[in-house]
């Protein structure tokens, strides 16, 4: 966006005012291989000296506008047979063994190697010889913190079936390098198995998935990519495992606020005002009734107090510099233990979280004076704090790991007391 063309001269302070209209864009997220954010550069064009430049850091809200492709698929998908297999590989794999035993003398040699190339590819072909027709039945744009239903159906099944397993994946892929350099890397950011029930016949399973209350949205952005899918297994007894995966799209659940434009003018009709009405004469008075005191706030001390008054240290820290990373190398080293308030308890998620947390749950609520944090818990507390209702006090002692600059709240790592 130019905002002056012309001459200027050295000494003289200028200032230009802008206004920006940011149009639909990735969400800022923050994966294991690589991270999307958002800034704002400006460049003054000098004839003089170096072109100088100035970048600052964006919170991007995220928009409802972002959505990937898989947002606009059916949520009623039908696979027949699983894989299609080729309608030449049969007679292409007889002519290819009648070559071999006609023109060349040590086919015993060769053979058996041949029939290794053969057998990855036939191997998934065959896995769609006798499976059924699958209907799976998923919401395909899903948001954070939401409950995903799942109906998996199947017809025409031959295989014995030893079981149907469905998990809620969040894959993260970068590709890096062009050609024969070209290198692809996966990481799975997170993995949730579905409790699937099923019918009297096994025909029909339905079973639900929680969403992680964290903004790892969707993505498909060329080399990198974040996908979140339905992963649906059948297992069957002496034959392949057929496995196919429905993709979903995890997009922001409201829409941010939008600015009207400064000429933008609201003008509201006035009623017209009704005729006074005639004197009445008043009733007595009631004696005045005082009213309760307003409830005190909250007070807190000791770690409590520690946490709050960290928690807006941090809010107030400037982004630009190294304010906020000493603030949390300097709190990390004291271990708090305070009573938190949670609202809600869900599985952990991260490889950034120690040993011995990254399969407990995550407890996200409030201190006593309203200060958001969170706190992931050891894997020994799963039991304990499953299952609490909204509001449910929790003690714990933790140390904190980090800020959330998204929801404005302390992250820390610990366990019940």
């Amino acid at each position: 966006m130019p905002l002056f063309v012309g001459e200027w001269a050295t000494g003289t302070p200028l200032r230009y005012p802008f206004r920006l209209t940011i149009p639909p864009a990735p969400p800022p997220m923050e994966g294991e291989l690589m991270t999307v954010s958002h800034v704002l550069r400006a460049v003054a064009e000098v004839p003089w000296a170096i072109d100088p430049k100035e970048e600052h850091p964006l919170t991007l809200v995220p928009s409802p506008e972002w959505r990937s492709r898989a947002a606009a698929q059916d949520p009623v998908a039908a696979h027949i047979n699983g894989r299609k297999v080729g309608p030449m590989w049969v007679p292409g794999a007889i002519v290819f063994v009648l070559l071999v035993f006609t023109c060349m003398p040590v086919a015993l040699l060769i053979l058996p190697l041949a029939l290794l190339m053969f057998i990855p590819s036939s191997r998934n072909a065959i896995s769609a010889w006798r499976t059924p027709k699958v209907t799976v039945t998923v919401p395909r744009r899903v948001h954070p913190g939401q409950a995903v239903p799942a109906v998996i159906e199947l017809e025409r099944f031959s295989a014995p079936l030893k079981g149907v397993s469905a998990s809620l994946m969040c894959v993260e892929r970068v590709i890096s390098g062009s050609g024969k350099h070209q290198r692809t890397y996966e990481q799975t950011l997170y993995e949730e198995t579905l409790a699937l029930s099923p019918n009297e016949k096994r025909t029909r399973f339905e079973g639900h998935g929680v969403l992680p209350d964290l903004p790892m949205w969707s993505f498909e952005g060329g080399s990198y990519s974040v996908n979140w899918m339905l992963l649906v297994r059948l297992e069957c007894s002496a034959w392949p495992d057929w496995i196919t995966a429905w993709p979903l799209s995890l997009d922001p659940a409201e829409a941010p606020a939008r600015l009207a434009p400064p000429s933008t003018k609201v003008v509201a009709k006035l009623p017209e005002e009704p005729p006074a009405p005639e004197p009445v004469a008043a009733p007595p008075l009631a004696p005045p009734i005082e009213a309760p005191p307003p409830a005190a706030a909250p007070t807190l001390d000791g770690d409590e107090a520690q946490l709050t008054t960290l928690s807006r240290a941090l809010k107030a820290a400037s982004p630009l510099n190294d304010e906020r990373a000493a603030l949390l190398h300097e709190a990390a080293a004291t271990p708090l233990t305070f009573t938190l308030r949670a609202e809600r308890v869900e599985r952990s998620f991260g490889l950034h979280l120690p040993e011995g947390h990254r399969d407990g749950r995550t407890a996200t609520g409030a201190l006593p004076d309203g200060t958001p944090v969170s706190v992931s818990l050891s894997d020994a507390d799963t039991a304990a704090a499953e299952g609490k209702p909204r509001g449910t006090p929790l003690k714990v002692t933790a140390t904190v790991t980090g800020w959330n600059t998204l929801y404005d709240r302390v992250e820390l790592v610990g366990a019940l007391v």
